[in-house]
């Protein structure tokens, strides 16, 4: 008995967690064990809901759910089933009507849909084989494959970045089909691909993939990546999310790209974030079926009411005198009898539902979808391209919104930052026409100018400079470019378009110095190049700690080379950093609850706030972190847990530098909107990244106005303890 239990437990099949991936399709040779790759979905997608075998049973059955269309077959079954008093052609014939037209309208839409799938699974698309690119379709993309990817072209599946044109081994994306970000994403190449070049490198890789299977989170990715270069034990590489380039993202401002095919088809996150479902059923449908089901109670009261007056009320010798009525050689009342009155009453009212309602409300939905694609005043974007309504089944829900919940950045301001004020040793400063100027608060805040630098202020920009991931672009792109006119000033042309950044607010952070004379002048492999007054400074960025949601800061470790001396430096919102900075002395509590102070200030004023802070490490404190932050990120389970853990020590006993202001402007017309949305009552919620109210917020708190918009906490998401009154709950206080 215990050889048989033991002999089951052997054979019980495990659960996989896992999903293995075979570059190229091909098993590593000096691997010690034999792999091989399940066969996984092809790359082709269907958002379609029929085919032409099932559409037929498929639409019936979903038409027939309805509790309108349920009755009518049921009432046209009965007429067929029972001695009726009117014509069965009375309800069948309506019935058919309705059942065709909806089934016509719901075939054409979903043809629609079959053309659009057609011609994505069509595409053509580049894939590496025999160590040259070859053309295949889309849909024949397979799992292990080497895909290429141009400038301007989106990812046909979920890619896993080898080889970019970029010298830094990186790319640029955008992710506006994914999450509605309009602002550019940098992905970058695992560290043990930097030996391949060519296709034919590629096609000779041998590498295995072990990732997560697949799932619906577009932020989350873990993995590891395993090459084999001639030797038994290969190359190790941890993946994390910034390596994985997913479908419906575009490629940007890189020549080309290679990756391989780890998700495909079905099983890519954006097809994963797709819920499709079989039927949408709106709210007008739904009400009409609360409605339905009040005039079936009415109908079976009518039917109960006249059935049992025709029993009891009307005996047989009264009926004698009607002569129209047909009186059984029987007195005695049958239950056949019974049967057959009380459905032929129900033949006789159920005209109380209205078939044709039905009819019209599907007529409505598809001219109101095509009126809507039809409509001048929707078109948008950058082709001016019209409205496109992939179903018609929902588009009266458009004007029956009751809430409406919206992140601040990009949605009711213009997402482009100017930096404006900060506090740096307890000192606050603002920028003026380009230049930053002290104030005096003391003197009703008067500014003045700053010369020399103190030393707390260009450590200060130094580290905004110098914390960051954003992308210095090449002169042939910028129309701008750095020109030093003295040793303490500096002059900018159109930064806007010589920084890249996947935050504005980094973006706007990094402009400043420049203006400022701290200017950042790009990156090479792991060396960050800055120009401080005209004099040149170069660092070695040894790690960046991206930022989350969590630790609501980022940081980056970077070396002097002239010293060598290690710093990490860290920015992030007030409610992350402050906490994690040291405060051991009267001098550094001061320093701490004035700029606390200013930042209360500065959310006064309707701006975005950040502070900023650093720590210097020794190597042997820098080695420790580095080997135990590795190790973590090559964890498949609990990997966030452990990177987390790891970070919170390497960010804390920080040294406070300062907080700042920067400003992004509301898009014209948001206040009428808001107001306009209130009146047609539309509940406004309103969340917040890391930021403070509007200044259109803080004016309608200092005037008493309480129900409008409400801005949530510090980093994002709503307070529902305060929903219709505007606030910013941080620390337990209210702001403004």
């Amino acid at each position: 008995m215990a050889l048989k239990k033991l002999f089951s437990r052997n054979t019980k099949r495990q659960p996989v967690t896992s999903r293995t991936v075979l570059v190229n399709g091909r098993p590593p040779e000096e691997s010690s064990e034999p792999l091989t790759m399940p066969k996984y979905l092809n790359n082709q997608i269907k958002t379609s809901k029929y085919t032409w075998f099932n559409f037929i049973p498929k639409n019936l059955f979903e038409q027939f759910r309805r509790i309108a269309n349920f009755y009518f077959l049921i009432v046209t079954l009965i007429q067929l089933s029972i001695e009726s008093p009117v014509s069965p052609m009375t309800s069948i014939l309506p019935l058919v009507f309705v059942v065709s037209v909806t089934a016509v309208k719901q075939a054409y839409e979903d043809w629609l849909r079959h053309r659009e799938d057609n011609k994505v699974n069509n595409a053509p698309a580049m894939v590496v084989r025999d160590g040259n690119v070859t053309e295949v379709r889309n849909q024949d993309i397979v799992v292990g494959d080497v895909v290429m990817v141009s400038d301007e072209e989106g990812f046909p599946c979920d890619l896993l970045l080898l080889l970019s044109s970029n010298p830094e081994a990186k790319c640029e994306v955008t992710t506006a089909n994914l999450d509605g970000e309009t602002n550019l994403k940098t992905f970058v190449c695992p560290g043990e691909t930097e030996y391949l070049h060519t296709p034919e490198d590629l096609w000779d890789m041998r590498a295995v993939v072990e990732c997560q299977l697949p799932h619906a989170n577009l932020y989350d990715f873990k993995g590891s990546l395993e090459v084999y270069r001639g030797n038994s034990q290969p190359a190790k590489a941890p993946l994390a999310t910034d390596n994985l380039l997913l479908r419906g993202a575009r490629l940007r401002n890189t020549a080309w790209v290679y990756g391989v095919a780890v998700y495909t088809g079905k099983e890519t996150k954006m097809a994963l974030n797709l819920k499709m479902t079989s039927a949408k059923f709106s709210t007008v449908e739904k009400t009409m079926n609360y409605f339905l089901v009040f005039y079936l109670v009415l109908l079976v009261l009518e039917i109960t009411v006249s059935t049992l007056i025709k029993y009891l009320v009307y005996d047989y010798p009264f009926r004698k005198d009607m002569w129209y009525l047909p009186v059984s050689a029987n007195s005695e009342v049958a239950v056949k009898d019974i049967v057959q009155d009380t459905f032929s009453f129900l033949v006789i009212y159920n005209y109380v539902i209205p078939i044709s309602l039905y009819v019209t409300l599907e007529m409505q939905k598809f001219l109101g979808a095509m009126f809507l694609e039809w409509d001048d005043e929707l078109k948008g974007g950058e082709g001016n391209e019209r409205c496109k309504c992939n179903t018609s089944d929902l588009n009266e829900e458009l004007g029956q919104v009751k809430y409406l919940f919206t992140d601040k950045t990009g949605t009711l301001t213009e997402n482009t930052m100017y930096f404006r004020q900060c506090s740096v040793d307890g000192i606050k400063y603002v920028s003026t026409d380009g230049e930053i100027q002290l104030v005096n608060e003391r003197n009703n805040n008067k500014t003045m100018a700053v010369s020399p630098w103190p030393t707390a202020l260009e450590d200060f920009l130094v580290t905004l400079a110098l914390c960051h991931t954003v992308q210095v672009t090449s002169k042939s792109k910028a129309n701008g470019e750095v020109t030093v006119t003295s040793g303490d000033s500096i002059q900018m042309v159109d930064l806007s378009q010589r920084y890249q950044a996947s935050s504005p607010d980094e973006k706007a952070l990094v402009e400043a110095s420049a203006s400022f004379g701290v200017v950042f002048q790009g990156q090479r492999k792991d060396t960050l190049e800055l120009t401080v007054q005209g004099h040149s400074r170069r660092y070695t960025r040894l790690q960046v700690l991206d930022f989350d949601s969590d630790r609501k800061c980022m940081s980056v470790v970077v070396r002097e080379e002239w010293s060598g001396r290690l710093w990490l430096l860290t920015k992030g919102a007030e409610s992350s950093v402050l906490r994690r900075c040291r405060v051991q002395s009267d001098e550094e509590q001061r320093l701490h609850d004035t700029t606390a102070a200013h930042i209360d200030d500065y959310a006064l004023l309707g701006l975005r706030t950040l502070a900023v802070g650093r720590r210097e490490l020794s190597d042997q404190q820098y080695q420790l972190f580095a080997t135990q932050l590795t190790q973590a990120r090559m964890m498949m389970e609990g990997r966030e847990e452990a990177v987390r853990k790891v970070m919170d020590q390497m960010e804390a006993e920080l040294t406070l530098l300062g907080a700042t202001g920067v400003e992004d402007l509301l898009q014209e017309g948001v206040q009428e909107t808001l107001e306009s949305l209130r009146v047609a009552g539309i509940k406004v919620g309103q969340g917040r990244r890391g930021g403070y109210l509007d200044k259109i917020e803080c004016r309608k708190i200092r005037s008493g106005e309480k129900n409008g918009c409400h801005a949530g906490h510090q980093g994002g998401g709503l307070d529902t303890r305060a929903w219709v009154t505007i606030r910013d709950w941080h620390w337990g206080q209210e702001r403004c």
